[in-house]
Order: structure tokens, then sequence, then C-alpha cells
């Protein structure tokens, strides 16, 4: 359940400022991560190298490996596998993985010494950016004419599109130069295939709204379409976006737990270089 009292909670006034910034306030994130994005591609499927470095470290081995080495002694398709059926274990374990986090209380990140020279207060402003266009979204979804009104489901299906790709643009960066450095690294391990499992199931139901929502919109448009059947779809749509935001919800949430106490106490900056 999402903790509405969170201490980054600011007036919606603020955080809409933010989102018309969001392109700008990534823009140096993205010039940082092209480098490790090449290097990932290198080696096969993004989190390859991860899946490489838990296969040797399962077999025993060390683990350590520089990603512009010759080619590795595990095939990284399979190390990718090993990395997917670990996610699938966390996902099993959520509520063990994180009993423990925040490591911070949530009501001591503003008052913490590095709350404004770490990336913490940076990366709650680009969650929130992202939790503002959220609920503007449901909140569409909740109209009294979503159903009866021909035009609503292309205006959702614009709006949930312009959202879909600023958070899939967010969430590779973070894999890259932020999970698969975690795994590699052995930190919260964990906690970054959990986080990185949410980002999957976010591409999923990402998917599942987008053909919902192109349904909707081919039926609306169609006169002929019959009301119950017109309607029927449009409600496809909007329950397809309620659960895609429900687990939203709790990955902002989650993910702010486990990396905004290590962004303040500089273990995120020591393995990433960035935090």
């Amino acid at each position: 359940e999402v903790d509405t009292r969170a201490p980054w909670r600011v007036p919606e006034a603020t955080i809409e400022r933010a989102s018309i910034n969001l392109g700008y306030k990534l823009r140096g994130l993205f010039s940082t991560a092209r480098r490790l994005v090449v290097r990932q591609a290198e080696t096969g499927a993004p989190g390859a190298v991860a899946g490489v470095v838990m296969a040797r470290r399962a077999a025993g081995g060390a683990g350590d490996i520089d990603p512009t080495d010759g080619p590795s002694d595990i095939d990284p398709k399979d190390a990718y596998a090993l990395l997917l059926k670990r996610r699938e274990e966390a996902r099993e374990r959520r509520g063990e993985i994180l009993e423990e986090h925040p490591k911070v209380s949530r009501s001591e990140w503003k008052d913490h010494p590095a709350w404004y020279s770490s990336m913490g207060s940076h990366f709650l402003d680009i969650h929130g950016s992202f939790r503002y266009a959220l609920e503007r979204l449901v909140r569409a979804t909740q109209a009294e004419d979503v159903t009866t009104d021909t035009g609503k489901p292309r205006a959702l299906q614009r709006q949930f599109e312009s959202f879909s790709s600023s958070l899939h643009h967010h969430h590779t960066l973070e894999e890259h130069i932020v999970f698969d450095p975690l795994l590699k690294a052995g930190v919260v391990a964990d906690e970054a295939t959990l986080l990185w499992d949410d980002h999957d199931v976010v591409v999923r139901q990402d998917k599942e709204c987008k053909a919902a929502l192109a349904k909707a919109v081919e039926l609306s448009a169609d006169a002929s379409t019959p009301d119950d059947e017109r309607c029927a779809a449009v409600k496809e749509a909007v329950v397809c976006i309620q659960a895609f935001a429900d687990h939203l919800r709790r990955h902002l949430q989650d993910e702010e737990d486990v990396l905004v106490p290590m962004m303040l106490d500089g273990t995120l900056r020591k393995i990433t270089g960035m935090g």
C-alpha cells in the first residue's frame, strides 16, 4: 500500500513543472548511460553481463567480468535465462526481500546531510513527475462520460502512449546504470532482481493496455458498433489501465525504499558512479 504521507509529497503545481522539464532532467543521465548500453549490447541481451556473473558465482567462481573482455565462457543467452529465473524466484519472495526496507525511514530523508548533494531528491522529483502523470491518467479513466463519449478512447490512448514512452526510457536507464551494476557487485542483488522483474511486469501490462485501447478506439470510431460492445471494450481498457497503475504505484514506492537510502549513504555512487 502506498504511503500517502510520504515526505516527498509536494504541491501538484510543482510536480507539473517537474513533469514538463522531465526530458531536460534526464538528458545528463542519457550521456552517462550511452557507453554502458553499448557495452551491454555487445554481450547480447540486456542484463547478460549480470547473468554471467551470477552463473559464475553459482558455479563457485569469482564472478568478476569486464564487459569489454573477449567471449565469455558462459553463453550470454544462458546467463540471461538464469537472470529471468532469479526474477521469478524473487517475485515469490517479495515480502521477505523488502521487509527490511527502507533502511532509513522516509521521515528522515529530507533531513539527511546528503539529501541535496546525492541524487535522492532528484530521484524523487522524477518519480513525483510520473506519479502526477499516472494519477491524471487514472482520473481520465474515471470520467463519467468515458464509456459514452466516442472520442474519449482516442484521447485516453494518446495520453497513455505519451506516459508509456517516458516511462520506458526511464526504466531502460535504471536497468542499465543501476540494476545491472548492483547485480554484478552482488549488492542488494535480490532487491535489484525484484525491481527489474517489476519492469517486465510493466512491459506486459503496457502491451495489454495498448491492445485494449486500440480495440476500444476502433470500435468507437465505427458508427455501426452496438453500444454494449463498444462500452465493454472501453471498460476492458479502463480495467487494464487501473491494474497497470496499481502495480506501478507499488513499484515506485518499493524502488525508492531500496535505492534512496543507498543514495544518501553513498553506496550507490560507489557501485554505479551515480547516486
